[in-house]
């Protein structure tokens, strides 16, 4: 893997910033180190507080350097460096700071380094089957607690105290940590796409929507709820709400080996223009999800990219109309060699809780 990173950069070094990207390489899961690529080892400099995880974790390929302290991490990479004959390095643009970048060129005065962009992000679009079946535990957890949700939510409980009950029951089954800030919102408040929970009082007849996921062996979920709850249903959200599940719907059956992320895109914000609320569709249909809730490809209209079997991404169309509300539904889809697969197991049916 060393060579094709390193020859896609075209260096001969390469120094990892990015935290998905050296856990990928690594396979270290602690919040502080340095990964230096060279064409047959991958080193992991970290200091003492990671002395024994580090060990532990490190993969097969992978040298683990203990530095005296994170301050010292530079001073371990100057003796790899020094101890070959490589004249390059590549960085990561995408993280590493200007000031950082100073500190290592004047630490390496007579290496030529090189920026890079997405080179190992890239490589991780394309997920193996361990990979998967992290994933899918992930999505796994997500769902029992929407599922734990649909029983439990009642007229009164605040935004906020449902927010609350997601966390807790993603962590009781096992997730190591929320993906995200989850998104819990009600009523009038569904119509912000990103909507902070609040201490809103949930009402009879109110719409809700839930956004979120959990981080399993490192690999994560990110799921889209909406339902509805009490007697007074909005008739028009109804009609909404089955504009966008036919969207999301007709996206999904396009998905296939070589389509444009751009044309799937294109596919349901059609449909939900056609319904006379294009103009209340505000964000993109999706994204790729792995070691991050939010990597490539991006599915939306100015998307270059093209699906390829092994990658995983979200379908999320929605519509949000002013002082009215909000509909999001979203699912996980793997795209196959013959077309996709749903990872979801959860109805998008409409819910109403009475």
């Amino acid at each position: 893997m060393n060579k094709e990173i390193l020859k896609r950069t075209q260096s001969e070094m390469m120094l990892v910033t990015n935290f998905e990207n050296k856990r990928y390489l690594s396979g270290f899961t602690g919040t502080e180190s340095s990964v230096l690529l060279t064409k047959d080892k991958t080193y992991l400099i970290t200091d003492g507080r990671y002395n024994l995880q580090a060990n532990e974790e490190a993969k097969e390929n992978v040298k683990v350097i203990i530095a005296k302290s994170p301050r010292h991490y530079l001073d371990e990479i100057k003796l790899i460096v020094a101890s070959s004959n490589d004249s390059s390095l590549a960085i990561e643009g995408l993280t590493m700071t200007v000031l950082e970048l100073e500190k290592y060129k004047n630490s390496f005065p007579s290496v030529k380094f090189i920026v890079s962009e997405n080179i190992i992000e890239d490589m991780r679009l394309i997920k193996n089957d361990q990979e998967m079946s992290f994933i899918n535990k992930a999505l796994e957890i997500t769902e029992a607690t929407f599922e734990y949700l649909l029983k439990t939510v009642k007229v009164g409980m605040s935004e906020i105290e449902v927010k609350q009950l997601i966390e807790n029951k993603q962590l009781e089954l096992s997730g190591e940590k929320q993906a995200f800030d989850c998104i819990v919102a009600s009523g009038v408040n569904t119509s912000f796409p990103h909507a902070t929970p609040s201490n809103k009082k949930i009402e009879d007849g109110d719409i809700v929507t839930v956004d979120f996921g959990c981080f399993y062996k490192g690999y994560c979920s990110d799921m889209t709820r909406t339902f509805f709850i009490g007697k007074k249903i909005n008739p028009e959200l109804i009609k909404i709400y089955n504009c966008v599940q036919t969207a999301m719907k007709a996206q999904i059956k396009a998905i296939n080996n070589g389509i444009k992320c751009s044309d799937v895109d294109k596919i349901g914000r059609d449909i939900i223009t056609e319904n006379g609320y294009g103009d209340y569709f505000v964000h993109g249909t999706g994204h790729g999800i792995g070691l991050a809730v939010h990597e490539g490809p991006v599915v939306n209209q100015t998307s270059t990219s093209v699906l390829e079997a092994g990658m995983v991404i979200t379908i999320e169309p929605g519509i949000y109309v002013p002082n009215l509300g909000g509909v999001r539904i979203e699912n996980d889809i793997l795209v196959t060699k013959d077309g996709y697969k749903v990872l979801n197991k959860t109805s998008t049916d409409i819910n109403i809780i009475k």
